[in-house]
């Protein structure tokens, strides 16, 4: 995307500098304290407060006026709306905040379990039973060779987060300073989480028995999830759109299916309360340069438009998510498409690299003999303690 800019701006340099996602906001505020600021950097949304209390942060609704841009026509209107605070647009969309839970099968892997591949599961229950269903009949008695779905490893915290804001239970208050982990919600999420093993992994050990499995297929968060879906050992998963754009750069015509996430009460969708974003530097020494290659990567579809056709992802500047890359995925893309329409608004990004590796120790908790409850317990007093070190000062 960069090259294209550069190739349409001739004489302009970029210098791109890569950093870790959970060192951003830190190099952020480092930067900003030391008036080095890069003229367009990525933040998340959920940071606007502790920039803008700086006044670090470009008026960019002022920017877009100018310009004539009718940025509430243009973009997806969560996209949007959370680029802004206190009535100031002060970040444009990197990605959509839209389509960050959804729920995906292999057709081949149930029609070969005698499911129609066509099935749709309206609540967790359901596709408990449908995965215990499957589950018994693509596998021997002596071990797993495909799982249904692992709502502890992999995808875990997106369906964490997902079940119980579908719930209207969040696991965190909206000024993110106390956990609610422990509420009934969440709480209720963890037993259906815990459930889901034992009722469908239960003639094979329960959570004993998927401890092979996560072995064969050891590694990070979603990238195990998708590789073993890819490959016919998952028969579902539950992830973003970016899952549809993984799987398909693999297999263009790999068997998949999608669906709004099947709740504990029902169908619903998944939107990040926050995400990632562009911002400006309003020290900026170059205004103009700085607008346009901050227009160019968040709100025109030569630029965030086509990379985000490229990966097969929907984007937040509405026009693209028509265009006939999307279109000729048929019902797959169909969907896509319910599920960003019957959104919940959650948010993962913030506190996400801390709270993953928790729900990682809940398999070999269980398998300890610890109870559900008690481990739910013990992480939500962790997660406060890091909320109280990180959000006492804001």
């Amino acid at each position: 995307m960069l090259d294209r800019f550069l190739a349409r701006n001739p004489g302009l340099e970029i210098n791109s500098v890569p950093i870790a996602i959970s060192s951003v906001l830190e190099k952020l505020v480092q930067a900003g304290r030391t008036h080095s600021l890069p003229d367009v950097f990525v933040i998340n949304s959920g940071w606007l407060q502790t920039l803008v209390a700086k006044q670090w942060l470009a008026n960019l609704g002022e920017k877009a006026r100018a310009d004539g841009l009718d940025l509430a026509g243009r973009l997806l209107s969560r996209d949007y709306e959370r680029g802004f605070f206190e009535g100031t647009l002060l970040a444009l969309p990197a990605v959509t905040s839209c389509a960050t839970a959804m729920f995906y099968s292999r057709t081949r892997l149930l029609e070969q379990a005698g499911v129609p591949a066509a099935t749709r599961y309206a609540r967790w229950d359901e596709l408990t039973e449908v995965s215990r269903e499957v589950v018994g009949k693509l596998n021997r008695s002596s071990g797993l060779d495909v799982i249904g779905f692992d709502p502890f490893w992999g995808p875990g915290l997106q369906t964490f987060h997902a079940l119980s804001f579908g719930l209207n239970t969040p696991t965190v208050s909206p000024d993110r300073r106390v956990s609610l982990i422990n509420t009934a919600g969440p709480m209720r999420v963890a037993r259906a989480m815990d459930d889901y093993v034992e009722r469908v992994y239960g003639p094979w050990g329960g959570h004993r028995a998927l401890l092979p499995w996560r072995q064969r297929h050891a590694g990070i968060f979603n990238q195990t999830s998708v590789a073993a879906f890819s490959r016919g050992e998952q028969v579902f998963t539950l992830g973003g759109v970016w899952v549809l754009g993984d799987v398909l750069a693999d297999n263009p015509a790999l068997d998949l299916a999608v669906q709004p996430v099947p709740g504990l009460e029902g169908l619903h969708g998944g939107t990040n309360g926050h995400a990632w974003a562009y911002a400006m530097n309003r020290g900026t020494a170059h205004p103009k340069e700085a607008w346009s290659l901050l227009r160019y990567v968040s709100v025109d579809e030569e630029g965030n438009g086509r990379y985000c056709a490229a990966l097969r992802r929907s984007c937040p500047i509405a026009t693209v998510n028509d265009w006939p890359e999307f279109r000729n995925l048929g019902p797959v893309w169909a969907g896509v498409r319910e599920a960003m329409a019957g959104d919940v608004p959650f948010d993962t990004t913030t506190d996400q690299e801390y709270l993953r590796p928790m729900l990682f120790e809940v398999p070999l908790r269980r398998v300890a003999g610890e109870r559900i409850e008690t481990i739910f317990k013990d992480i939500h007093r962790r997660y406060q303690t890091y909320l109280d070190k990180t959000r006492g000062d804001k």
